[in-house]
């Protein structure tokens, strides 16, 4: 673990630190603290259309009670973030987010 200035400028200056940093603490490494939706447009689609999938997504987790932090990623990305409590697992948080995706697929079809 970099714990320390000088090795996080070291592993910065190998390029090597991941922008997407783990999503628990080395307490409970196996618990993520939160599951997160990365919205990143491909080639040619506009950012207006991310806005409208994280707003589809926010809104069937505003529906569900679900605390929410949004957040833009980069020139054209989105995240929403969701705290999880303590106790879940990856497996868990992964079939979460699944089923959130799945329904926001049927409530707004591809183009």
């Amino acid at each position: 673990m970099a714990n320390d200035l000088a090795s996080l400028l070291f592993l910065t200056n190998l390029g090597c630190i991941d922008h997407n940093p783990w999503s628990s603490r080395p307490s409970s490494e196996r618990s993520p603290d939160y599951v997160f939706f990365d919205l990143d447009p491909t080639d040619g689609t506009p950012f207006e259309a991310v806005i409208e999938l994280a707003s589809v997504i926010n809104g069937i987790l505003d529906s569900l009670a679900i605390k929410t932090f949004l957040k833009t990623s980069g020139a054209t990305g989105f995240h929403i973030y969701i705290p999880l409590e303590e106790g879940y697992t990856y497996d868990e948080a992964r079939t979460f987010a699944d089923a959130i995706r799945r329904n926001g697929a049927r409530k707004k079809p591809p183009a």
